[in-house]
């Protein structure tokens, strides 16, 4: 059985700003298990070649995603299982990136994949497939289409405001106060609040928590035994409020999701890009 092939690569330059990655997942075999995919802070725009992927619905319903789409903020994980060879091709948004070229709050779409002809229309959706089906390099096509509606969008007077805050969470890798980010920010702890809603989809809190429990999961596939210290470094008191975050973002201890078989998930649970800098080549 073939393994399937997970490829990330830094934006292109002019993109830097609000894209974290742009990233291609191949498989060339049939339906796969169930994957689990957790919180990175980061929306992300899909493109399915091949089969979309099925999600399970709250009610335990498998539905197949729409294609292309956009995915908001998740706070708790998503289930996917493929659903035959295929491929995907994606944008990582940084995690105020997204705003803009979705043309509308980002709070809405937390915890939701929403159709990209919901928000840019049906001609816009199949001409970004179209194109992307016929790329030589698809990366480059699906940035093509990122930058033209970024191009078109109208600025936001607080993205620069969130965007020093978001980068102030990441230097610190979660450990970062409400009043850290609220200086680096320069905005009134509330209008903040207000603004991490309209352009990132979750409050800082959230957002907090995500990348603290990124943080340990990264120590625990570098080898860390010691999960007390992981947490410590990670800015927790204890090991029992970071179980309290792993289950709600994760499902799992940071040990059991990480045995999990190589796949989709997987591949974007090792992603590092939720970091200031993101690693080329993956």
């Amino acid at each position: 059985m073939n393994q399937p092939v997970y490829l990330e690569r830094a934006p292109r330059p002019s993109l830097a700003r609000v894209v974290a990655c742009v990233w291609s997942y191949a498989r060339a075999d049939g339906p796969d298990a169930v994957q689990q995919v957790v919180p990175d802070g980061c929306p992300e725009l899909i493109v399915h070649l091949g089969p979309p992927h099925a999600e399970r619905g709250a009610d335990d319903v498998w539905s197949p995603q729409p294609t292309p789409l956009l995915a908001g903020q998740l706070t708790r994980p998503l289930h996917l299982r493929s659903r035959g060879a295929g491929r995907i091709v994606a944008v990582r948004f940084k995690p105020f990136g997204a705003r803009r070229f979705a043309g509308q709050p980002m709070r809405p779409l937390t915890d939701r994949r929403v159709a990209l002809a919901a928000l840019h229309g049906a001609a816009a959706a199949d001409a970004l497939r179209t194109a992307v089906e016929a790329a030589a390099d698809p990366l480059e096509a699906v940035q093509d289409y990122v930058e033209a509606r970024l191009a078109a969008a109208p600025p936001l007077a607080a993205e620069d405001a969130v965007a020093r805050a978001v980068e102030r969470l990441l230097d610190e890798a979660g450990v970062a106060t409400s009043a850290q980010l609220t200086a680096a920010s320069g905005l009134p702890p509330r209008q903040l609040q207000r603004q991490f809603l309209d352009i990132i989809g979750v409050s800082p809190r959230t957002l907090r928590g995500v990348v603290r429990v990124r943080r340990v999961t990264d120590a625990v596939r570098e080898g860390a035994v010691d999960l007390a210290e992981a947490a410590l470094a990670a800015g927790y008191f204890d090991q029992a409020q970071m179980g309290r975050d792993f289950r709600r973002f994760v499902g799992a201890a940071p040990a059991a999701f990480l045995r999990g078989d190589p796949g989709l998930a997987l591949s974007l649970a090792l992603s590092e890009t939720y970091k200031p800098t993101p690693h080329e080549g993956r």
